[in-house]
């Protein structure tokens, strides 16, 4: 699995939402962890699945290294990753598929059984480019216009079902129109 992770200008509107996350009765709490929909949530956190499961997971991102360890740091997500690729590592920045197929190759998974996580034109089509399953993230920030190319489209986490077996993880969803 691998997704992006948001600038550190993203932080503090992320880390101003948290509290308008937090319902009064206490049982909803989603914390977004990154601009690519990757959410904290007290009943799905799927980096905790995966690492429970050991599913390799990376972080892609057109960020410098210092911004995107810095984004990591403080949203506490770092353990997760077992490989995070910026702007740093390669030669070639997204839309180009060379950052996702670097991930894929650092985490050993082929990227046809990858899934990226994407909020982005640029970043959909580096991980489509790049053969990846692709789920688009719709937020306040793009539109689904935006996010066509994707093979499929959620606003939060809380539409996914995640199912684990072994070193995979089976992600189903329930979309609302």
């Amino acid at each position: 699995m691998v997704c992006d992770v948001c600038s550190v200008s993203s932080i503090h509107r992320i880390l101003q939402r948290i509290a308008e996350r937090v319902r009064p009765n206490g049982r909803q709490l989603c914390i977004p962890a990154a601009s690519c929909g990757v959410f904290r949530c007290a009943h799905i956190n799927l980096l905790e699945e995966a690492a429970e499961h050991k599913v390799p997971c990376a972080v892609v991102t057109g960020a410098q290294r210092h911004s995107a360890d810095v984004s990591l740091d403080l949203l506490g997500i770092r353990k997760y990753f077992a490989v995070i690729i910026t702007q740093e590592d390669t030669a070639f920045r997204k839309p180009d598929p060379h950052p996702y197929l670097l991930a894929s190759e650092h985490i050993g998974v082929s990227p046809a059984k990858c899934c990226a996580f994407e909020d982005t034109t640029i970043g959909i089509t580096s991980a489509k480019s790049a053969g990846m399953f692709c789920i688009g993230i719709h937020h306040e920030g793009n539109t689904p216009m935006e996010l066509a190319e994707t093979d499929l489209m959620i606003q939060d986490f809380n539409d996914l079902k995640f199912e684990c077996n072994g070193r995979s993880i089976k992600i189903s969803a329930t979309i609302t129109s």
